[in-house]
């Protein structure tokens, strides 16, 4: 899959990592410090087929409970997909997709999802 969460334990960093740019920390937040300092957080939704059953296979993660709770959101209100289908190329139904997630930050909790990017394989 394109993207991955990565750490550095000895600088207590945690971030999301971009195959297609690996030198790129996306959300990078220390875990040594709590709640996180940055007003933005990011999370990762992935649909897949499993070759094995042929049924779905949904991977919802965040850097934090708020970004994973905005992954939720993204992967459960008909409005996120419906809003990614009108731009996706039209066979992407059919495909393994996967999609890189932000939000904001409000009053202590999250905020409305964001889709930055996504892969289709």
């Amino acid at each position: 899959m394109r993207f991955r969460f990565a750490s550095d334990i000895t600088q207590q960093l945690q971030w999301i990592q971009d195959r297609e740019r690996p030198s790129e920390k996306i959300g990078i937040r220390s875990y040594a410090s709590w709640p996180p300092v940055t007003a933005e957080d990011f999370c990762i939704v992935a649909r897949s087929i499993d070759p094995s059953t042929g049924q779905l296979v949904v991977l919802i993660s965040g850097l934090t409970y708020m970004s994973t709770s905005a992954a939720a959101q993204f992967a459960s209100e008909p409005k996120f997909l419906n809003d990614f289908a009108r731009v996706a190329p039209k066979d992407w139904a059919r495909k393994n997709v996967e999609f890189l997630i932000a939000s904001n930050r409000v009053d202590g909790g999250g905020g409305q999802p964001r889709l930055l990017a996504y892969t289709l394989w």
